[in-house]
Formats: structure tokens, sequence, C-alpha cells
């Protein structure tokens, strides 16, 4: 059976495009991760890029900068699957 990991992450941003979410230590960083937005804002179009997986954190890359009128809370529940 696989490990499986949850959590929550929130947080207010200004001016960032990579947001790092600390996880439990995992065995390896070859592991899936979902994420379900919890607010508009974090549902912008998003990517987990593999180079920013690690065994105690992961990166969460939006394709825009929060500036402006993007700025403000960041909120998701996340998901990691070891494989």
């Amino acid at each position: 059976m696989p490990l499986i990991v949850t959590g929550t992450y929130t947080q207010t941003v200004d001016a960032a495009t990579t947001l790092t979410v600390t996880i439990l230590t995992q065995p390896n960083s070859n592991y899936r991760v979902f994420i379900v937005p919890k607010n508009e804002t974090s549902a912008l179009l998003w990517y987990i890029p593999e180079s920013g997986k690690a065994t105690t954190s992961f990166d969460v890359t939006f394709n825009v900068a929060f500036t402006g009128l993007i700025s403000g809370e960041v909120s998701f529940d996340w998901q990691v699957i070891q494989n």
C-alpha cells in the first residue's frame, strides 16, 4: 500500500511565483502530489516541478507572480502519494 501524507497550506503572499510546502520526511522524492484549491487565488494555473520535489518539501510554481490584484491568501489541501 502506498504511503499517503496529507495537509493544508495557507499563506498570504505577494510578489512570489513559487511556494514551498513542508511535508513529513519521505523515503525519496519519487511521489505524486495532488492539490485541491480552497479559494480563487489558489485556483490560478500552477504546476509541481520535478526539480522542486525533495524528501521534506515540494514546490508549487504558479504561472504568474502574486502581485497587485492577485496578491492575497493562497490556501489549498494537498496529498502526497509515494509510488
